[in-house]
């Protein structure tokens, strides 16, 4: 009889508690009908913290990393650069979750340190201490103290790097004071010659000295050069040395227009290669055997121009006669055909003119004269101070102004 009446009893409990569940789906299916689920803390962190300048993803703040979590459109949008506190809004599933996220910038920023070179008296800026600045955000840069710039010597500068957090850092870098007032030396810029349609090396030949025995920059401006049109065009070199002393050297360019066939002038050069050189040739033994074939094949005698080296060249490939001048032009013509780095070198002096050459097989500049001389000297890769004994014995034969040209070997 207890049973039945107990059974009664329970009735109105389960009755309450299937209420309860109904009701606990409905707002379930709800919830997800709307795309937002507010128990949300087994799901997702409620708080993220992130360094600045890294990238933040949605994903971040889903415990299970879910890699389709995306932000919603309506997710306010933040700065990963910037410090700062943020709602947003994560979608991962059918569920919307709001969180805050904190971005922290507590990384010092970092810079490479940058030596300078000044002359006594100029001014610098912390700035020019530093390079390759690294922050999430702007920095400021001061001197830890100031430097003095009244006297030359070495001094350590210490910059003081600040970014928008108030993180820090020291950079620690040289200051030289100079009191360098002598400008650089521009050596071997001289006047060129180059036949129409023809290509120039403005650097060949060229060599920059300083006092100071630091690092020249160089600029050429040859904007007024016309390679294309026959006529005399300014070159412009301009050395500069770290005190700020400048040197300008003004040079000419004349284009002119080939005097004889260019075609014929090049058949004549490569049939005399084909004769000497072989593929497996080194640079030196190519020299060697140039300077043979012209001594050959070429006699010295009387030749009146001395102003067209590709016609001078054409004679002497041509007539196999001609003086220091035609032989200093087949030269230069076969050392350039057979890819042999070269360029001019002359005297022009009381006891009379001489054409030879320079060549540089990637070791420096040595003498290359192929024109007969007394006692028949071979002057194959001669340094200069053998040559200039030589010509000091025999009534200075190669008595060149030495400032013109770069470093001999």
């Amino acid at each position: 009889m207890d049973a039945p009446e107990n059974k009664t009893k329970d009735r109105p409990k389960r009755k309450k508690a299937a209420v309860i569940l109904l009701l606990l789906a409905v707002l379930l299916c709800a919830g997800a009908a709307a795309g937002f689920f507010a128990v949300r803390d087994h799901l997702a962190y409620p708080v993220c913290r992130a360094e600045a300048g890294t990238e933040i993803l949605a994903s971040d703040f889903i415990r299970s990393g879910d890699p389709a979590a995306v932000f919603t459109a309506d997710s306010p949008a933040f700065d990963s650069s910037a410090p700062g506190e943020y709602a947003v809004r994560v979608k991962s599933g059918p569920f919307t979750h709001r969180c805050t996220l904190i971005i922290e910038d507590t990384t010092p920023p970092a810079a490479q340190a940058v030596s300078l070179t000044l002359p006594l008296g100029q001014t610098c800026a912390p700035e020019d201490f530093v390079s390759d600045i690294r922050d999430a955000g702007p920095i400021t840069a001061v001197f830890v103290k100031e430097p003095a710039l009244s006297r030359p010597g070495v001094f350590p500068v210490d910059i003081l790097l600040t970014d928008q957090a108030g993180n820090t850092a020291v950079v620690h870098s040289q200051l030289t004071l100079s009191d360098d007032t002598e400008p650089p030396r521009i050596l071997g810029a001289r006047d060129l010659e180059v036949y129409q349609g023809g290509t120039v090396s403005y650097r060949q030949g060229l060599e920059l000295t300083d006092d100071s025995g630091e690092e020249v920059s160089l600029s050429i401006d040859s904007s007024a050069v016309d390679l294309d049109s026959p006529g005399t065009y300014p070159v412009v070199y301009t050395a500069e040395d770290p005190s700020g002393n400048r040197t300008q050297v003004r040079v000419h360019i004349t284009v002119r227009t080939w005097s004889v066939d260019q075609e014929e002038l090049d058949r004549l050069a490569d049939e005399a290669l084909d004769s000497v050189l072989t593929e497996d040739m080194s640079g030196l033994d190519k020299v060697n055997a140039i300077y043979g074939y012209i001594t050959t094949n070429i006699r010295y005698g009387d030749y009146p121009d001395s102003t067209d080296w590709a016609r001078a060249a054409y004679v002497g490939l041509k007539d196999h006669l001609g003086d220091c001048y035609v032989f200093a032009s087949v030269s230069k013509l076969l050392l350039t055909r057979a890819g042999i780095t070269n360029m001019d070198i002359s005297k022009s002096t009381h006891s009379g003119d001489h054409y030879w050459n320079l060549i540089d097989l990637g070791d420096g500049w040595y003498h290359f004269d192929t024109t007969p001389h007394s006692g028949n000297p071979r002057i194959v890769m001669w340094t200069d101070e053998t040559l200039m004994y030589y010509s000091k014995r025999n009534y200075n034969t190669h008595d060149y102004d030495h400032s013109q040209y770069p470093d001999i070997n």
